[in-house]
């Protein structure tokens, strides 16, 4: 029987890719949120995508799709240097970082999951590390996904890519949930006054990448498992894409 390959989860960008981003003032560090809770980036498989409002999609999971390959981006890869000295410390049997992210949501039926990954879980976990009595059971103290997935997605329902992402909240920051709820509308664009209020929110432009892929395999890389135990055993998140199945569990 043909397996069919599509691409599924809650966050990333164009290629199999993994980014990490360093903390700001405002924002510590930058990525999809961790192993622990590992997100996957959704993507429709071919001819599934969802052109737009009112177009019928043909559904693969009960939930929607929304990764975007982009390969490797050289100028962000993460410096040998970096990973030798994450290297160096010796591994924790476990790590779980959960305990500062937001409530689990949802992204229904629309390929949001870039902006779920990233803006609302990733950021929202850097923010709480600068504001430890920020109560997570608050929309207003965490970040919107819709604000970063509406931005880039095109004017289609059809996906992102983190990279994209990563741009948007390096140059433009992000609102938190109260101030930009994620309500299924894709098209709508945040106001002159909400762009201007997620500046303050801006991410630190030394963000790096683990790996990238510019296609969904098969892939003959080198192993990066002990440098991703080695990130998460520092005590910060990433941000993670892979491709699944379709008898991948719903």
């Amino acid at each position: 029987m043909k397996i069919e390959r599509f691409r599924r989860g809650m966050s990333i960008r164009k290629g199999n890719d993994l980014f990490i981003m360093k903390k700001s003032r405002f924002t510590k560090f930058f990525g999809l949120i961790s192993a622990v809770l590992l997100l996957l980036l959704l993507l429709p498989a071919a001819g599934a995508r969802n052109q737009g409002k009112g177009v019928e999609k043909k559904e693969f999971f009960a939930h929607g799709l929304g990764l975007e390959l982009s390969g490797p981006v050289h100028e962000r890869m993460i410096s040998r240097q970096k990973l030798r000295s994450l290297a160096s410390l010796p591994l924790s049997s476990s790590v779980d970082l959960s305990g500062d992210l937001p409530p689990i949501g949802d992204q229904g039926e629309h390929g949001s999951c870039v902006g779920w990954s990233t803006g609302y879980y990733s950021k929202t976990w850097w923010e709480k590390q600068e504001h430890p009595s920020w109560n997570l059971n608050d929309d207003k103290y965490y970040f919107s996904p819709a604000f970063v997935y509406n931005q880039i997605n095109g004017g289609e329902d059809g996906g992102s890519s983190i990279y994209d992402a990563m741009n948007l909240l390096e140059n433009f920051g992000c609102v938190d949930f109260e101030e930009f709820p994620y309500d299924g509308d894709y098209l709508k664009q945040p106001s002159s006054k909400q762009i201007e209020a997620a500046k303050q929110y801006k991410i630190n432009k030394n963000w790096g990448q683990f790996f990238g892929q510019s296609d969904w395999g098969p892939y003959s890389r080198p192993n990066v498992t002990n440098n991703l135990k080695a990130w998460l055993n520092s005590g910060k998140p990433l941000v993670m894409g892979i491709p699944i199945y379709d008898d991948f569990p719903d």
